[in-house]
């Protein structure tokens, strides 16, 4: 597996996650009040990780695009 699909799967596994999750409180008997911040409390905290996700993956992005660069010939001035 790629490391693009790697990522696209991640991110893909973690935005059904986050969906699933808003969908089953969203039907869970709760008062609205309590609904709301826990779905605070959760944007947040997936906020959080998605942060430190990119911040992970940051290096490797840039690594691969150096790489495709130096494979290809292509400078950075050449692309203006």
């Amino acid at each position: 597996m790629s490391d693009r699909n790697s990522g696209e799967s991640m991110l893909s596994f973690i935005l059904g996650g986050l969906i699933g999750t808003c969908i089953g409180l969203l039907y869970a008997p709760k008062k609205g009040i309590e609904l709301r911040k826990k779905l605070q409390v959760l944007l947040e905290d997936f906020g959080d990780k998605a942060e430190d996700w990119i911040e992970d993956n940051k290096d490797k992005v840039e690594d691969i695009v150096v790489k495709k660069k130096q494979k290809t010939g292509i400078r950075n001035k050449d692309l203006k």
